[in-house]
């Protein structure tokens, strides 16, 4: 996976500044280039094309933004030249790509040795797609894996071990995820419980362990009731969704 760069939609408010400070932090531990998405400018705007120009200026001066490339697009978020970014920083889920749905109150991507990228699955690819996504990241990061499932308690068994109780379809998954882990000698740990609710237990789980983000996977935009939507609603961990497979 080839991640092309970060992009965010700038705002004057505070959560526009936390937002771009953030874009800024993930973009420098990426190494990859920062898309500061402005307003367009109308013909006869001449201060709002200045006030724009001051803006841009403000910005590359800042020391936030000292070791990042920075590029300033006046576009709409949803045009082609956005829909090749790899990673989008709001929550506007109808800009194509791979989107970072929500930062909450975070002003940087907490990359150091304490903290981890944390990837939920389940039975089905979404998970598998989550951990392709979230190991490379975790590779490019340096940073350790938390693979996390919930599970329910299975009929007729009588064990108190959670993994007793999960799908084979869910076992396969873990053994495909695990195997990709080692394989991108990636270090990882695998969570198995039975937490009174799927979207509780990402979250709580992902508090636990320090998690930087949470990574998952969704095959179109994010529906509500979804888990990624009920995950993105409860916080207050970033989440970075795909919405689509990324080479």
């Amino acid at each position: 996976m080839k991640l092309d760069r970060v992009s965010v939609c700038y705002l004057e408010t505070r959560v526009g500044i936390q937002r771009l400070q953030f874009a800024g932090s993930v973009a420098k531990a990426l190494g990859t280039k920062l898309s500061v998405l402005l307003p367009p400018v109308r013909s006869g705007e001449n201060l709002s094309r200045e006030s724009l120009a001051l803006t841009e200026t403000r910005i590359r001066g800042s020391r936030d933004f000292l070791e990042v490339e920075i590029e300033f697009l006046r576009v709409d978020p949803r045009s082609a030249t956005v829909a090749r970014t790899a990673i989008h920083i709001g929550d506007d889920t109808s800009i194509p790509g791979v989107i970072l749905l929500r930062c909450f109150d975070e002003t940087r991507l907490k990359d150091d040795g304490d903290h981890c990228i944390f990837i939920p699955f389940g039975k089905g690819g979404a998970g598998q797609r989550a951990a392709r996504y979230g190991l490379a990241l975790a590779k490019v990061l340096e940073m350790p894996v938390v693979f996390y499932h919930t599970t329910y308690p299975r009929e007729g068994t009588v064990s108190t071990d959670p993994a007793m109780h999960v799908c084979s379809e869910a076992i396969d998954v873990r053994k495909y995820i695990e195997e990709l882990a080692k394989a991108k000698t990636v270090r990882f740990t695998t969570v198995i419980e039975m937490a009174p609710t799927v979207e509780g237990g990402i979250v709580l789980s992902a508090l636990n362990h320090n998690a930087a983000l949470i990574v998952m996977s969704s095959g179109r935009q994010v529906l509500l009731g979804s888990y990624v939507d009920q995950v993105s609603k409860l916080g207050p961990v970033p989440l970075l969704v795909f919405f689509r497979e990324v080479q």
